[in-house]
């Protein structure tokens, strides 16, 4: 008998983060601007326990653009190579150009390609502060657009693995997403071929040529549009300037029926706040009317006490008249206590706070 034992709960913050991922390669699709999907992809990515890095070749060697680690790391490069990461241009690792030439790749030992891209003597001090803080395995993306290759976004963190590397691949391919910032439409004739596509290089999946237009309506972009036909197909300037119009008449649905959704949602509300106002009309009325009916029946009520009192006094009763005069009383004063119920309920009254003591 063979006994396996899994440890189901880091497969499922696995699980998790992947899906964390999958939905900020889509936020990143609202985003116009480098900048914006910079600093979407920074924030996202150390949302999920990843630490970015942004490469472009530059000269001889790789300018670090941005990245944004632990504290403790940046404190550990600081103190290595006196001054930060950014802006800081190092040389070719072994797994830079792999991932320049082939598109993507996974290391499970970035310690030691990290600490070599800055070519400062103290890498092994940059290596023991990397290992304490689990920046050991990493996925890379090559950035590719139309213009050519931009750059190289790497994410390093413990809890990925090789098998992630398609994911990454696709959130690569969206965050070098040029038709949302160029607002122009973007073909490739075969996806598999295109290193800009998310399906480069795959058998897995069938060859197709893709056209992608924005979904853009008066000041929004709300996404891409992909048309799809058979491998080796020439999108025309007919065919691109047809999916253009028809992205834009999309986007312009998508936004009327986001108003629409909020004219129902304003509609609903309004509703609501009707329903309260004339609950409360209705309260304040059922108020005032108590208040009428309990002043014109406590006139009445002072000449029945004031007649029974006259008829003890004068008459003096004794026997059923008696029983029948404390009757009559019993009941005056029953009616006197929900008089006087009903006129505290019309008379708002603030409420009086005193100190008590809890046992």
């Amino acid at each position: 008998m063979v006994l396996q034992l899994q440890d189901l709960t880091s497969l499922a913050g696995r699980r998790r983060r992947l899906e964390l991922l999958a939905e900020l390669g889509v936020a990143i699709q609202r985003e116009w601007t480098e900048a914006a999907i910079s600093q979407r992809v920074r924030l996202g990515l150390a949302a999920v326990d990843l630490s970015p890095v942004l490469m472009r070749p530059t000269g001889d060697g790789v300018e670090l653009v941005w990245a944004r680690f632990p504290a403790a790391f940046d404190a550990a490069v600081q103190a290595a190579a006196g001054r930060p990461l950014d802006g800081m241009v190092g040389r070719w690792t072994d797994q830079s150009r792999a991932v320049w030439s082939t598109g993507s790749a996974y290391s499970d030992d970035w310690i030691t390609h990290g600490a070599r891209f800055p070519g400062v003597v103290a890498a092994d001090q940059l290596g023991a502060a990397a290992a304490a803080l689990g920046l050991v395995r990493a996925l890379a993306v090559r950035l590719d657009e139309r213009r050519g290759s931009t750059g190289i976004l790497v994410a390093i963190g413990d809890w990925i693995r090789h098998d992630d590397l398609p994911a990454f691949r696709l959130f690569g391919a969206q965050v070098a997403t040029e038709t949302l910032r160029t607002g122009l439409p973007t073909w490739t004739e075969n996806t598999q071929l295109d290193p800009r596509s998310a399906m480069f290089g795959r058998t897995d999946v069938p060859a197709l040529a893709m056209l992608a237009v924005p979904l853009a309506a008066r000041a929004s972009r709300r996404g891409v549009m992909l048309v799809a036909a058979d491998a080796g197909h020439r999108f025309t300037a007919a065919e691109r300037t047809l999916g253009s119009a028809l992205g834009a008449e999309l986007a312009l649905a998508l936004e009327n029926a986001e108003l629409y959704d909020q004219v129902l949602a304003t509609n609903a509300d309004l509703g609501r706040e009707q329903e309260k106002n004339i609950r409360k009309s209705r309260l304040e009325a059922l108020g005032e009317l108590s208040a009428i009916i309990a002043h014109e029946v406590r006139n009445p009520l002072g000449v029945i006490f004031n007649s029974l009192g006259s008829l003890r006094r004068l008459v003096g009763p004794t026997g059923d008249a008696r029983m029948l005069l404390d009757i009559v009383g019993e009941e005056a004063d029953r009616l006197n206590r929900i008089v006087g119920d009903l006129l505290d309920f019309a008379r708002h009254s603030p409420p009086v706070l005193v100190p008590d003591r809890l046992e």
